[in-house]
């Protein structure tokens, strides 16, 4: 584990304002005022939102964060009793911002382009399947995030971490045709089974790269 990637809550607060808060908001007041000036359908800036985001949250994960090549921060981890500790929580924290952020990001933008759309009207039954939307959405944006980051910090390389950036995207794509095509309980079930098999995978690589950090030479 020669590097560890960035993780939000150690990097700067001004990393941490970009990415969470400025470039959300002027993300999706673009995406907001070009379905409006375009009058382009709704549902085709939903997919280029179902698309970018992970992208950039895959993206924004690729500086160094924890600690870095030339400072002794490495050694404080390997060395500390809460070392270990100071890393599950910064991975735990990572995936729960992820999550949360993706969820926000969806739903407002989803909820805005819902609105601005020619037509749409709020009733109890055109919101099931918009919540039916969403929720794939949500947790499919989060599976395929988490995947993506987790498979570029087996990498220092800018190339193959844009490549799993893309990769994101695409997967983004692919499941948003599942959600339209496959009846929903099905759906519902997958979804849920590929969240937690993520999240399994990434706290065995977690817990498996830990004990490989402490045998570096």
């Amino acid at each position: 584990m020669k590097i560890l990637k960035c993780y939000l809550a150690y990097t700067q607060k001004t990393y941490r304002l970009v990415m969470l808060i400025l470039f959300p908001i002027l993300f999706l007041a673009g995406l907001c005022m070009l379905c409006y000036f375009t009058k382009w359908p709704g549902i085709f800036w939903w997919v280029w939102l179902l698309m970018i985001w992970p992208v950039v949250m895959v993206k924004g994960d690729y500086f160094d964060g924890l600690y870095r090549i030339r400072e002794n921060s490495l050694e404080y981890v390997k060395s500390s009793g809460r070392g270990v500790r100071l890393v599950k929580n910064a991975v735990l924290g990572d995936g729960i911002q992820k999550f949360l952020w993706t969820a926000l990001v969806y739903g407002a933008g989803y909820a805005l382009l819902y609105l601005l759309d020619v037509g749409n009207s709020v009733s109890a039954e055109s919101m099931t399947p918009v919540l039916y939307i969403l929720t794939m959405a949500v947790l499919y944006g989060f599976g395929n995030i988490l995947l993506c980051t987790m498979i570029s910090r087996f990498f220092t390389i800018f190339s193959i971490n844009l490549f799993c950036a893309y990769g994101a995207a695409i997967l983004a794509l692919g499941f948003w045709i599942l959600t339209i095509s496959v009846a929903p309980a099905v759906n519902i079930a997958a979804a849920a089974v590929y969240v937690l098999a993520v999240c399994g995978v990434n706290g065995y690589v977690l817990k498996k790269k830990m004990g490989e950090m402490y045998h570096d030479q």
